[in-house]
């Protein structure tokens, strides 16, 4: 058999090539267009509306519960290339390094009967009322004193409108306007959403 001829050949390459590109640009789809459901006015009226406890309960049935830091913990076990006993010692081995970390079961800590949040655990929760940024970190520190201030500055009615219209409370006053005002799709994180 004849090898087929150079311009057979281009022409059906570029054939091939023209429909492969359509076929990706048919099937790649926009992302930036929104959805009803991207609308927070849009979801707020509908789980006000009659049906929205069925809504809801379609909604979140898709939702899954947040995995205990454990398994969070265990997921990032590295991959064993076998299934031995040494496997297995390995994925107990990476378990109680957590739970010695955290100061749970197997930590000098909770051998002793201490609590968790004693000295001799290397991790120890801490109340966020505890934290504090740097004083030597001068542009976060003041980033903060400037928020602070911004909220001191606003009154605390108006600042709750949405979040009290929302929960089906009395609003006393009127909302912020502008850009976070109570009709307006994009508000700032300081007012909220309705």
């Amino acid at each position: 058999m004849a090898p087929a001829p150079p311009l057979v050949t281009a022409t059906a390459t570029a054939l091939a090539l023209v429909l492969l590109l359509s076929c990706v640009a048919v099937a790649k789809e926009c992302t930036n267009v929104p959805t009803q459901l991207s609308s927070h006015t849009v979801r707020a009226r509908l789980q006000s509306t009659p049906g929205a406890e069925e809504w809801r309960w379609r909604e979140l049935f898709h939702d899954h519960l947040n995995p205990t830091d454990e398994s969070a913990w265990m997921d990032l076990l590295p991959l064993a290339g076998s299934t031995t006993a040494a496997a297995a010692a390995e994925e107990f081995d990476w378990a109680m390094l957590y739970r010695t970390l955290k100061g749970g079961v197997g930590s000098s800590a909770a051998q002793a009967g201490a609590s968790p949040s004693s000295s001799s655990s290397f991790l120890v929760e801490a109340s966020l009322h505890d934290v504090r940024l740097d004083p030597g970190d001068e542009v976060y520190g003041r980033a903060q004193q400037t928020n602070l201030e911004y909220l001191l500055l606003l009154d605390v009615d108006r600042l709750v409108w949405s979040f009290r219209r929302q929960a089906g409370l009395p609003a006393a006053g009127a909302p912020y306007g502008g850009w976070e005002g109570a009709v307006v799709e994009l508000r700032g994180h300081f007012v909220g959403i309705t």
